[in-house]
């Protein structure tokens, strides 16, 4: 059995690769949503919902869990955490992937943290379009006025009761499924008069080039966040890492 934790494209695509390859896995992704944009397939289930080190250990215990894939979000730092102390207390192979970066140009401005991030912000004028995504959006409400912020998020339940009890108003919020085309994405910055773009590293399937070629394109002042740094061995190939993960489970045979 493979335990494989992702809410993005590439897990979904990892997960049914080995699905179809006739490896029982399991996809398990944080919300509801996640859980439905994944086709049905034989072999493979999906769950959803938090999960702590506690409860992914127990998890690996009950299903039988032989190789744990960690492809959640490059910026996911607090489960990717959690499901390494789990591996690690539960003696299971753990399998890490990561997107790959895009390369940035020099008129891209980068940041190591949220909150260098809006002591620069803090020193400019005009809108600001959070590509970001809802979780810490707090931590830039608490450094920049909302009146000036503008966010792009998930239409789903918690990102909008989220949004709302910032005090973002409906002509601020553009809840709406990605990644976008650059044309797409010069309508929004026009519509909405924006003059700083704030996005993360999220790699070509996260709509990163897009976001910042049609933002540099507009003369948009573009922000980025940077990623957390990765500890350990990872694979930014989805075909190696599913043949290593192969490879492994042959050997238990």
């Amino acid at each position: 059995m493979i335990l494989i934790f992702s809410g993005i494209k590439d897990g979904r695509e990892i997960a049914s690769d080995l699905a179809g390859s006739g490896y029982e896995t399991i996809l398990s992704t944080l919300t509801e949503h996640g859980v439905a944009m994944v086709e049905e397939m034989d072999n493979l289930e999906t769950i959803y919902g938090q999960m702590d080190v506690e409860k992914i250990e127990e998890f690996i215990g009950e299903r039988n869990v032989q190789a744990v894939v960690d492809a959640t979000h490059p910026y996911a730092e607090i489960i990717s955490n959690n499901i390494e102390k789990a591996c690690s207390n539960a003696g299971t192979r753990l399998f890490k992937y990561i997107r790959p970066e895009i390369p940035l140009g020099e008129k891209v401005n980068v940041y190591e943290d949220i909150e260098s991030l809006c002591v620069n912000l803090k020193t400019t004028e005009g809108n600001i379009l959070l590509t970001t995504g809802s979780r810490k959006l707090e931590e830039y409400t608490k450094h920049l006025p909302v009146e000036r912020l503008y966010v792009r998020v998930l239409p789903i339940r918690k990102s909008m009761e989220k949004v709302w009890d910032l005090g973002f108003k409906s002509n601020q919020i553009i809840a709406m499924q990605g990644p976008f085309s650059e044309e797409f994405n010069r309508e929004i910055y026009k519509q909405c008069h924006i003059e700083h773009m704030v996005l993360k590293n999220s790699g070509p399937n996260g709509g990163t080039r897009q976001k910042i070629e049609s933002a540099l394109e507009s003369n948009i002042e573009t922000h980025l966040l940077d990623r957390p740094i990765a500890d350990g061995e990872w694979f930014e190939d989805k075909k190696t890492l599913i043949k290593n993960i192969m490879d492994y489970l042959e050997e238990l045979k």
